[in-house]
């Protein structure tokens, strides 16, 4: 069994029209995948990049799970909701090919994945990150008010022991 490693695409003016044929459902399901498209004009890249979201959203699958597909584009991250990295340099690091074989505990690992992957495949990709989204608004909220318990109560230990403030 292989490591994920990154799995390039390298879109241009000429295979452009086999955006259809070129994203899978299964196209993330195995390993992360890489589309380039620094080949295109940037406004050819705005539209590949909608083209993109919407292949995955016709689908109903996910751009982010099992594994991220990533774009390289002169674009500002802002414009999609998709990973975006402007070189390959840029993107992450974990998902690099490695030099060493596996260890029996890291294959033991890889092949808990495997099943992982084949769960991920048969669940709702939207529900899924709108209970992600939900859960993280609520932790977000938890964290912020204990932000401002911590400041109220060194302002009220600040009070009662007299210390001048300023």
């Amino acid at each position: 069994m292989n490591l994920p490693v990154y799995q390039f695409l390298n879109l241009n003016a000429s295979n452009i029209d086999d955006l259809e044929t070129l994203i899978k459902p299964e196209l993330n399901f195995r390993t992360p995948c890489v589309i380039n498209l620094l080949e295109l004009d940037p406004d050819l890249q705005r539209e590949t990049i909608g083209l993109i979201e919407n292949a995955f959203t016709s689908v109903n699958s996910s751009f982010l799970f099992p594994y991220p597909v990533y774009l390289i584009t002169v674009h500002e991250p802002s414009i999609t909701r998709m990973p975006v990295a402007g070189k390959i340099e840029h993107l992450p690091k974990f998902f690099n090919q490695r030099e060493s074989r596996l260890n029996v505990k890291e294959s033991h690992i890889l092949s808990k994945n495997r099943l992982l992957q084949q769960e991920i495949r048969n669940t709702d990709p939207y529900q899924n990150r709108e209970e992600l989204e939900r859960y993280a608004n609520y932790h977000r909220q938890l964290f912020a008010g204990e932000e401002e318990r911590r400041f109220l109560r060194e302002l009220l230990t600040r009070l009662l022991n007299g210390v001048k403030v300023g």
